[in-house]
């Protein structure tokens, strides 16, 4: 359970770290999905789980996406959010309201790329047992 969190967890703190610096979406999105692509294979093939069978892993890796959405909300829209609304709220707007704001968007539309494959590996854990992933 740890490693699996600790895969995750990684890919978020990166994730993190590239929409804060990176205002580029094409350069997110390549990223995005080099980090999702070697988590998966991480957390199949270097797991005590790697061995089980695809219902596991299925929801390993659905689980691990939504673990990073999670993240997402609550370490970069929802911070950016607060920010935005109480300089408006203030009357005096922020110098990187705009930074913020895209910062945010980034964030969004990351999760949103990101609820595609959370949810097929969560509905293929019991509707497809046979998927196979990553090599497995």
């Amino acid at each position: 359970m740890g490693l699996f969190l600790l895969i995750w967890i990684v890919v978020f703190w990166i994730l993190y770290f590239v929409i804060k610096k990176v205002p580029n979406g094409y350069v997110l999105g390549v990223i995005t999905a080099i980090l999702v692509y070697a988590a998966g294979w991480l957390f199949v093939n270097r797991t005590p789980v790697g061995g089980d069978d695809n219902h596991v892993l299925c929801i390993g890796v659905g689980g691990g996406l939504g673990i990073v959405m999670l993240f997402n909300v609550w370490g970069i829209i929802w911070p950016n959010n607060k920010k935005i609304i109480r300089a408006a709220l203030a009357g005096a707007p922020r110098e990187d309201v705009a930074k913020l704001a895209r910062q945010a968007f980034l964030a969004s539309r990351t999760n949103f790329f990101l609820s595609v494959p959370m949810l097929f590996y969560m509905a293929a854990a019991s509707h497809f047992g046979s998927t196979v992933i990553f090599g497995k």
